[in-house]
């Protein structure tokens, strides 16, 4: 599909993330991309633009102003590559360092089109919550949970056909309980159970239908290993 992004000329305001923690409020004083054909959502989207004036610039954690900036300038540039959004949020997300700035709270990224890509929560710069990422069709893909910066709790991953692909669980980062994962034609791959972060049990895996290996193991050393079907 070929995407237009024709440039046209724009009287408005945008948001762009500086560096560190600084989002400046501009005005919109050149030609800008905002007619672009392949837009999902306005207010997510990143534009671009050959001119703007810097109206405002504040810290994007505790939205106190900046002062280190000259307010009132204009910016210019022969080619569009002033890259901005229409929505706060948008620019807060797109390049925070939510680590280095220990931020806390839901952080969410966007494709330059507006789709939403990745839901991130937040506890003092570490993963910690629900994360999520949606594929280009806006199709969940990944649901995670997460704390202190591992894996806690139940990981689900999907195929864009919207199969399952995946049903874990971890504790403390460490994989615990029974761990499936299947083919995108919905067949299960394969069947694993872990006990203290290591292999412990018997694990299934299918070929197809008539065909499978089992595997027993003991604290993550194998035991045995039987091939059903033709695979001897």
């Amino acid at each position: 599909m070929v995407v237009t992004r024709s440039m046209a000329k724009a009287s408005s305001y945008g948001f762009k993330m500086l560096q560190g923690d600084l989002i400046a409020t501009l005005e919109i004083t050149g030609d800008t991309s905002e007619p672009c054909e392949d837009v999902v959502d306005r207010m997510y989207a990143k534009f671009r633009t050959n001119a703007a004036k810097v109206i405002f610039i504040q810290h994007a954690v505790t939205k106190q102003p900046c002062l280190m900036y000259k307010v009132g300038e204009e910016i210019q540039m022969e080619s569009p590559e002033i890259y901005y959004f229409l929505s706060w949020d948008a620019a807060f997300s797109s390049n925070l360092n939510a680590r280095r700035l220990l931020y806390s709270g839901p952080l969410t990224t966007y494709s330059n089109n507006g789709q939403r890509r990745e839901l991130r929560n937040f506890i003092g710069g570490q993963l910690d919550g629900v994360c999520q990422t949606w594929n280009g069709a806006g199709q969940l893909v990944i649901h995670a949970n997460l704390h202190a910066g591992k894996h806690h709790g139940v990981y689900r991953s999907w195929y864009d056909n919207g199969q399952l692909k995946d049903d874990k669980e971890f504790h403390n980062g460490e994989p615990c309980g029974i761990h499936k994962k299947w083919y995108s034609n919905g067949q299960l791959h394969v069947e694993t159970k872990y006990y203290a972060g290591k292999l412990h049990g018997l694990q299934k895996q299918y070929f197809d239908e008539t065909n499978w290996v089992e595997i027993v193991y003991n604290m993550g050393h194998v035991e045995s290993q039987v091939f059903i079907g033709c695979l001897q």
